[in-house]
């Protein structure tokens, strides 16, 4: 090659040196000014040019030079070669060399080159069936990397020649990249089996050898499932529309091919059809086996009778490999009818329906109605709990029309309103196309009746909470009757509202109403009331109660310490000193004062219940102090400073506190400053606190040092009520009174050994739980209770923690003084708040113990130590 290069190109220079341009043919003519080398046809004979000829191998070979020369002096046979033409005597056309490869004059370029890279990638496309021709669904897909451009020929073999092969033929229009082929298929399989297959690319046999599973011509496959459509089938109705009556079955296929299904004939007409199973709902020719597939067999016949409203059938196949039976059931509908809406009609009975009373049998809903299928059915309509029932009879078509009765002469309405629905059904077989929307109204009677005397017994005591007077949550009142019928009365008076509903008969009987447990009274709970009761049909009744309050049971404790009790700090227990005037002070604590409370006797007014226990022998124990909470129906504990680790540390006593808190829903005010380990502890109780929720003495409360005193004031440091709306605490208890919006005012604290609750400490959980109603202002002198909290109380429970009871003393200033002077009024105008707060207190600890506590009969278990 390399010397026929160098030849022409010296051939070629040589002419250049002897002529420009040469011409070959002529020797009296030049050639063209355009061509270096012309050949002419002589007029005496005709002649052409002939090309180098050569078949597929001769131009593989050469093509094989040219790219695989040694490359030197920088000569680059393939370029150097763009032009070099031959004739290729396998396609019979002229092919000119052009980048790496000869391209034909006739269209296209030569024989490409490549291979099949990756046999996995073949894939075998189609269902293949012993007989069954093949369409253009059966290919397969060849992979094919090519590593030169050109025209290529594709054929795929069956090694036992089972009747059908694959060919292809075209051009790959580039190169070193993969092309995927598919290769059409020709013919149909003989025989069922695996096939392997030869593939060749361009007369080169390939490595891969796939494999074409030929099913045999028998399918095989069985009955999973039935499911006749619709549900239920007419009676006495062809059934040979296909589109509207059939049904769908669900096939198990092994082995693709015709499916046959059929049913003996049941009750006049039966199920029978057949198709390809490759044509069937969820067939997938590529998929594996066995696969679900649904096919649709039609019904033909008419079913003749309702029967028992059920024909039973069993599906099987015809020509399968394995017969398979399945049975399924086909509903009947007995009858079909539309009804005429807009035309039923009601008995005179419906113009007066009354809820509880009787429905006569005479009553009767008449229903036009067209029957478009005959059958038997028994037509119901149901409303406010009443039946009404057609009865069991047959409907030949056409009009008719259907008359219901009450099942019950006995049977009354449960419900009232102006358009209580009626629903419609038919039984029995029976189908109804569609409903009408029809109402009915239904009233309550109203009964007649008087109060049986002018004022009920005064003896009557009404109190808001059912734990201090069983009568409390209700009123009985007698009326004699003159019209019977239904009550729903409701009577209100001081803000607390009764009521209730029920029937009464003609003659003597009792109303009873109940009392809505979210009202409260707003004037006082002492006195008649005058009650207004309207009932149902907007008539009042009059009548008047004498209200009152139950008196509370307040308890003290502060043990052996007898200079030191209830009464407010409570730190001087006798008549006439400090909170003692403050709490007997009817104008702060009585029927008429700010805070409504009833006298601890009737008649000459005396102050509420206290309990003052300075024998502590009494109560120093768990046992102890259980049975004075419990033979004193205690309502409110006021737990004074200095119930100290002597009293309170002692075992099980922070536990029954605790339980008197969570269980018998009494109030506790704790305003102890002693023992911070039991005060924790019994907080965790009431708050049941565990784990990282509790209190933990050391880190969550502390306690001040000793203050010294400077003359008679004792040194104190100032914390800050917040204003939190609605709060009852600040704000007051609404009708239970208040002593004043407490928001803002200062609070002069007795920190001599005082609790505090270091905020910063608090637990999330606590706080989620909690109301805090005071703390010292962050900018505090006193660095170690900066933004501490002074008053705190649970959110829902009765309690409310005060630090230390000593800071609600005070002299006229409101300030914290010793135990040398003491007061029994209150300054409303004073920026201090100590005792307006620690009113506010008293007034929602009453609130809690009348409205809130929910058994008075619970006592704590004696018989078992809570500290165990």
């Amino acid at each position: 090659m390399k010397k026929l290069l160098i030849f022409i190109i010296s051939l070629l220079f040589a002419a250049n040196h002897l002529s420009a341009q040469i011409l070959i043919g002529s020797k009296d003519s030049i050639p063209m000014n355009f061509s270096a080398l012309e050949l002419i046809q002589s007029q005496e004979k005709y002649r052409g040019m002939t090309l180098p000829r050569m078949n597929q191998t001769g131009i593989d070979y050469l093509k094989n030079l040219i790219l695989n020369s040694p490359v030197s002096d920088s000569l680059n046979y393939a370029e150097l070669a763009k032009g070099l033409s031959i004739f290729n005597t396998d396609i019979n056309c002229m092919m000119v060399w052009q980048d790496t490869a000869f391209w034909s004059l006739c269209g296209g370029p030569g024989r490409a080159d490549g291979e099949i890279r990756n046999c996995s990638e073949v894939k075998v496309h189609g269902m293949y069936i012993a007989g069954n021709p093949l369409t253009s669904g059966h290919y397969i897909s060849v992979p094919i990397w090519v590593t030169s451009k050109g025209d290529y020929e594709i054929t795929a073999v069956t090694k036992n020649g089972n009747g059908y092969f694959f060919s292809t033929s075209g051009n790959f229009y580039d190169e070193n990249r993969e092309y995927v082929v598919n290769v059409s298929v020709s013919g149909q399989p003989v025989l069922a089996g695996n096939d392997t297959l030869v593939i060749t690319f361009n007369g080169m046999e390939q490595t891969c050898v796939p494999v074409v599973v030929v099913n045999p011509a028998t399918p095989d496959y069985t009955i999973v499932g039935v499911q006749p459509v619709p549900q239920p089938f007419p009676i006495t109705v062809p059934l040979d529309d296909p589109m509207k009556y059939y049904a769908t079955v669900t096939l198990s296929v092994y082995v693709p091919g015709e499916w046959k299904l059929n049913t003996p004939p049941v009750n006049g007409y039966q199920f029978s059809g057949y198709g390809k199973i490759e044509e069937a709902s969820g067939f997938n020719e590529n998929g594996i086996f066995p696969q679900l597939v649904k096919v649709i067999v039609p019904v033909t016949g008419v079913a003749l009778q309702y029967g028992t409203g059920r024909d039973n059938f069993v599906m099987s196949t015809l020509n399968a490999v394995n017969q398979s039976n399945y049975p399924f059931v086909v509903e009947l509908a007995g009858v079909q009818f539309t009804m005429k809406c807009g035309q039923i009609e009601y008995s005179s009975h419906f113009s007066n329906l009354k809820k509880d009373v009787v429905i006569p049998t005479a009553a009767s809903i008449t229903i036009p109605i067209n029957v478009t299928y005959a059958g038997t059915t028994n037509v119901t309509a149901t409303f406010a709990g009443v039946t009404f029932r057609s009865g069991s009879q047959f409907l030949a078509l056409g009009d008719r029309t259907v008359t219901l009765y009450p099942i019950d002469a006995l049977q009354a309405p449960n419900e009232i309103g102006n358009n209580i629905p009626i629903a419609f059904e038919s039984s029995l077989g029976g189908l109804m196309p569609h409903y009408c929307t029809e109402t009915v109204k239904v009233v309550e009677p109203i009964a007649t009746f008087t109060i049986a005397g002018n004022v009920p017994d005064s003896a009557w005591h009404i109190s808001p909470i059912t734990a201090r007077n069983k009568k409390v949550d209700l009123m009985q009142i007698n009326v004699t009757t003159s019209i019977a019928g239904n009550y729903h009365l409701t009577a209100s008076g001081n803000g607390i509202t009764y009521s209730g509903y029920g029937h009464l008969d003609v003659g003597p009987g009792v109303i009873t109403l109940f009392r809505d447990m979210d009202t409260s009274p707003e004037n006082g709970p002492v006195g008649k009331v005058d009650y207004y009761c309207t009932n149902s049909d907007g008539s009042q009744v009059h009548f008047i109660v004498d209200y009152v309050y139950s008196t509370l049971n307040i308890l003290s404790l502060t043990p052996n310490r007898a200079s030191r009790g209830l009464y407010g700090s409570f730190q001087t227990p006798v008549a006439d000193n400090e909170m003692t005037q403050w709490i007997r002070n009817p104008d702060y604590f009585g029927p008429e004062g700010i805070v409504k409370m009833a006298p601890k006797a009737e008649g000459a007014y005396m102050s509420p219940n206290i309990i003052h226990y300075t024998d502590y022998s009494q109560v120093n124990t768990w046992e102890g102090l259980a049975n004075v909470i419990n033979t004193n129906h205690i309502d409110i504990i006021v737990l004074a400073y200095d119930w100290d680790v002597n009293y309170f540390a002692t075992n099980g006593m922070a536990e029954v506190l605790a339980d008197f808190v969570l269980h018998k829903r009494g109030v506790l005010i704790c305003g102890a400053e002693y023992n911070l380990s039991s005060v924790v502890k019994m907080m965790n109780y009431i708050w049941q606190a565990t784990g990282s929720d509790a209190l933990n003495t050391t880190a969550d409360i502390t306690q001040s040092s000793n203050a010294s005193f400077t003359g008679n004031v004792v040194d104190h440091d100032e914390a800050v009520v917040l204003d939190i709306a609605d709060e009852p605490l600040i704000k007051g208890s609404g009708a239970y009174g208040s002593f004043g919006d407490v928001a803002g005012k200062k609070l002069q604290i007795d920190y001599n050994n005082a609790n505090w609750i270091r905020t910063e400490n608090l637990p999330q959980y606590y706080k989620d739980n909690s109301v805090i109603i005071a703390t010292c202002p962050d900018t505090e002198t006193t660095v170690w209770y900066r933004g501490h909290i002074a008053v705190m109380r649970h959110k829902t429970l009765g309690f409310v923690y005060l630090g230390d009871s000593g800071w609600t003393d005070g002299d006229a200033n409101q300030v914290i003084v010793n135990n040398t002077t003491h007061i029994g009024t209150i300054d409303f105008n004073s920026q201090y708040g100590n005792t307006m707060l620690y009113g506010n207190v008293f007034a929602w600890a009453v609130r809690q113990a009348y409205e809130f506590a929910t058994d008075e009969s619970y006592n704590y278990n004696v018989d078992n130590d809570p500290s165990n």
